[in-house]
């Protein structure tokens, strides 16, 4: 090809790291991401993957909304998998995302509704603040589908589209969708991300100590500053304190959202002028800053000394860094922060002090103490120094300290429980036994059920070793039938740190099909996400679900 056109750009299709297939070997030996690398490594232009994060008809809103926290590891595992294996050529090599949406077949209710949107903006925005040169969601139009529906999933739509825009169709069902070209909820999630940022603007590190609440920033060419915030909450309203270090006074000149209610991304009717900003439920805001007075030349100069417990640590565990700042002159009232970037640039933790003091020869010395990430990879941590006044920059250290992030040994059988086991069958709540200290419950627990009822599992993974973790593993609750599952539902790319613990919740609508007979529930976890390296299962079932 490069013999016809010299400025052709060539890729290679890999698989999504810590994503069905990632990890499965070739013939028994490398995987495959590895056996691509190695073999076209030094020829290729950019490296191909594909993200769909949820199982189709096992789709949950919260779950999808905190999907796209997996972002940062993931293109960093890709990175690393670039640098080890395609030689001299990885730095320059682009990583493409040239799909992504919510689920890989069978759309169902939550791709045309509201937390699709706040699920693509998040989304695009993370891929592309993690490194990704190009993010491609699939698709602008495509057709109305049936599948999965449930009362647990938000939104009025009951169909199935992956487009952006209405096909105009009816589904086999005779669902109607809107009219063909309508703009469905995704487009305007699509929009935030528009409104949001634009080629030629720089992101900036940017964290929220809510979890519900994801942020993006970036820089714009004259120096406002562009913010997408994203609540994830359905039910919380969220004042949320704008902290923007390194910029004096601002004034918010824009304010766009778009969320419960919404026909279209909307002008807020009034613009914010305090710091604190108003999230409703299930909403994204776009937000510009334009700072009121240029960034003053910083008054003193400020180093920094930056010292490590350790500089290696495993996933999970307990690290501290000691920052010794000095100034060549006094120093009231100033801001020091510390921030933790990982190997994408993806601010993940950060501390901050106000009211520091510091003169020649009195150096102010302040200490972080924090659970190293559960990613494993290399991360760098950043020193800063401001008045909080003017937003003058007195230290900028980009460069600080490196710690390298390992992973602990890998979780193995005995290291997994259940615990805290609760089934509900049409409301009515039925007692579980307590497993012993191996996960594993008593024989001989019925439950009556029969078609049509609708069954709640909900059970408490925990990992119970002091060394060992789950990483990007896999959880599964299944009942069990005579020839494999009559209902399953399962989590992959879970990770569990030692002392760690998830629980997850089950609906099981009890199908007319289902015959007579005594039917298992189990509770499975596996290493891996390919459903291999088994390291607990509740082999003889954790109660017996009974159909007369």
């Amino acid at each position: 090809m490069r013999a016809v056109d010299p400025n052709i750009k060539i890729g290679a299709v890999l698989t999504m790291p810590y994503n069905w297939p990632w990890g499965a070997t070739v013939n028994g030996n490398d995987d495959w991401n590895t056996v691509v690398l190695k073999a076209l490594g030094p020829y290729i232009d950019f490296v191909d993957v594909h993200w769909y994060p949820e199982t189709p008809g096992q789709e949950t809103d919260a779950g999808l909304l905190a999907d796209t926290d997996q972002i940062p590891a993931m293109v960093a595992e890709l990175k690393r998998e670039i640098n080890a294996y395609a030689g001299s050529n990885a730095k320059n090599i682009q990583i493409f995302v040239t799909e992504t949406n919510s689920v890989s077949y069978n759309p169902g209710q939550q791709s045309t509704n509201l937390p699709e949107a706040l699920f693509l903006a998040d989304d695009l925005a993370g891929f592309v603040q993690a490194g990704a040169a190009n993010v491609d969601w699939w698709d602008l139009l495509n057709g109305a589908e049936d599948n999965y529906t449930s009362p647990s999933l938000y939104g009025q739509n009951l169909f199935g589209d992956y487009g952006l825009l209405s096909s105009g169709q009816t589904t086999p069902k005779g669902v109607q969708e809107p009219p063909e070209y309508t703009s469905l909820p995704p487009y305007y999630g699509f929009q935030l991300v528009s409104d949001f940022a634009r080629p030629g603007d720089t992101f900036l590190g940017s964290a929220s100590s809510q979890s519900d609440i994801d942020v993006h920033a970036v820089r714009e060419p004259n120096g406002d500053i562009s913010l997408m915030l994203v609540n994830r909450s359905p039910s919380t309203i969220y004042s949320a304190n704008l902290n923007v270090l390194g910029v004096g006074p601002y004034a918010i000149t824009k304010a766009l959202v778009y969320g419960e209610g919404s026909s279209a991304v909307t002008a807020a009717l009034t613009l914010p002028t305090a710091q604190s900003i108003k999230l409703m439920p299930y909403s994204g805001v776009d937000l510009v800053l334009h700072p009121l007075i240029p960034a003053p030349h910083a008054a003193a100069s400020v180093t920094d000394t930056l010292a490590l417990s350790s500089p290696t640590v495993n996933a999970g565990g307990s690290e501290t860094v000691t920052a010794s700042f000095n100034s060549d002159r006094p120093l009231h009232g100033a801001t020091v922060e510390l921030e933790l970037y990982d190997s994408t640039g993806d601010l993940v933790a950060s501390h901050q002090v106000t009211g520091v003091e510091i003169a020649p020869g009195a150096p102010a010395s302040e200490s972080w103490t924090f659970a190293a990430p559960s990613a494993n990879g290399t991360y760098t941590v950043e020193a800063f120094a401001f008045d909080p006044a003017t937003g003058a920059t007195y230290d900028a250290d980009t460069a600080g300290a490196t710690i390298t992030v390992n992973q602990p040994p890998a979780a193995k059988y005995g290291d997994i429980v259940t615990k805290n086991t609760v089934i509900t069958v049409n409301g009515t709540t039925y007692n579980v036994p307590a497993p012993d200290a191996s996960g594993h419950y008593p024989s001989g627990t019925n439950i009556s059920i029969a078609p049509g009822d609708t069954v709640t599992i909900q059970t408490t993974f925990a990992n119970v070793s002091s060394t060992d973790a789950l990483q990007n593993g896999l959880i599964d609750v299944e009942v069990d039938g005579q020839s494999g599952a009559i209902f399953q539902k399962y989590w992959p790319s879970t990770t569990l740190l030692p002392g760690q613990t998830q629980t997850v919740t089950a609906t099981w609508q009890v199908p007319s099909s289902v015959t007579a007979g005594t039917y298992p529930l189990n509770f499975q976890a596996f290493d891996t996400s390919n459903w291999t390296g088994n390291c607990y299962f509740t082999n003889g079932g954790v109660v017996n679900f009974v159909v007369s």
